[in-house]
């Protein structure tokens, strides 16, 4: 398996995989359920489609290779010569199991360097990896992390992404 699906299969896991298996297992659910469903499939995507566009208006050469879409979020995933971009966003029914998923994030082997990421989201981590790098943060009912080839274009994207998110208030 690539590295990059190996990413969305240990972030999905990290984010607390029970809220897509509860999303997968209430096919038949209420009226209430299905339109809370239906508007984080919404909010994705709306959130998506503006990051893809800042990320295109504003890094000439960089190619979107492959995007994914399924139940509360999005990912897209970058290119540019040897360097990469992924980009994995996730919605959260409420504030609070957003601000909860954000703290249950784990990652297999510890970073090399980790550092709090000033004016980025509501909550901001950036954690440095040999080969890699991630910018993890939460903004309202968002959580996005960016897994990249440098620290410069994991803070640049995770830029993008953060304007692309407009919380109501």
């Amino acid at each position: 398996m690539k590295m990059h699906t190996w990413f969305k299969v240990v972030v999905i896991i990290a984010l607390g995989c029970s809220a897509c298996l509860s999303i997968i297992a209430s096919q038949a659910e209420d009226p209430n359920k299905r339109a809370q469903r239906e508007h984080a499939q919404r909010e994705v995507e709306k959130c998506a489609q503006r990051a893809v566009q800042k990320v295109r208006d504003n890094e000439p050469g960089w190619k979107l290779e492959k995007r994914f879409r399924a139940f509360n979020y999005a990912s897209n995933d970058w290119k540019k010569d040897d360097e990469f971009a992924d980009s994995f966003h996730q919605f959260y029914e409420t504030i609070e199991k957003t601000k909860e998923g954000f703290r249950n994030f784990a990652t297999q082997v510890g970073p090399i360097k980790t550092e709090s990421v000033p004016n980025l989201g509501d909550d901001a981590v950036l954690l440095v990896f040999p080969g890699h790098t991630y910018v993890r943060f939460r903004k309202g009912q968002h959580i996005v992390i960016i897994r990249a080839s440098s620290v410069a274009i994991a803070k640049r994207f995770a830029k993008y992404y953060d304007e692309s998110i407009v919380v109501d208030k």
